[in-house]
């Protein structure tokens, strides 16, 4: 299945209202005239991927994801999303240019042990890793620099509570990946369990997300 992802719905209104949405401070994602670069957040493809992702498994819920990004997509662009189902409980996808050029792709898998009526609250709950993993960690590692998203994963081992007040976002301390002249690669784990819960008896959900940094 192939969707064409309009210039329109990567306009810059609509990136500038996502942000606000999940407190995304990182500067290169606003329009040039706002100081940026136009670079359209990671994240803002998870969000298109909960608008469009018809789930193909019946009454099964997303239990895990994974997405890749391999090129930034400078917007407003009209780009594709294809999806390919690989098994039972797994769907391929991909970002396009519709010309080959691909900007992203990844996993989606799903079970039946998991609320699909919670798919749209586990989905924010990685829409916010990217603002929160702006605002820094125990180091401030992220905080204030200028960073992009390579890869998020995260997989969600029981459903979600009935209020998600209840969850904290734990951010380990990262691990350098690669360094480069002007720039490094840091991995960076994350989980989302039970307040009150250092022991980890209660976890939710658990994952790492890799950045590029610069300067």
């Amino acid at each position: 299945m192939e969707i064409k992802i309009s210039e329109k719905e990567t306009s810059p209104e609509n990136v500038r209202e996502f942000l606000k949405i999940y407190n995304d401070p990182n500067k290169i994602h606003l329009a040039k005239e706002e100081g940026g670069r136009n670079i359209l957040p990671g994240m803002y493809l998870v969000k298109i991927l909960g608008d469009y992702s018809d789930n193909h498994l019946a009454k099964l819920g997303i239990s895990q994801l994974e997405i890749n990004f391999n090129k930034p997509i400078f917007y407003p662009k009209e780009i594709s999303l294809t999806y390919e189902q690989k098994s039972q409980n797994e769907l391929n996808f991909q970002f396009t240019n519709g010309n080959g050029r691909k900007y992203a792709e990844g996993i989606i898998g799903y079970s039946h042990k998991i609320d699909s009526l919670q798919d749209s609250s586990r989905l924010d709950l990685i829409m916010n890793l990217g603002g929160k993993l702006q605002e820094g960690n125990e180091n401030g590692i992220l905080n204030g620099k200028k960073a992009v998203y390579t890869y998020q994963g995260m997989s969600f081992l029981e459903n979600l509570p009935e209020d998600l007040s209840d969850l904290e976002l734990i951010i380990g301390n990262p691990k350098e990946l690669t360094v480069k002249e002007k720039s490094k690669r840091l991995r960076i784990p994350t989980i989302h369990a039970y307040k009150n819960n250092r022991e980890n008896e209660k976890i939710i959900s658990q994952g790492f997300a890799e950045v590029e940094i610069f300067g």
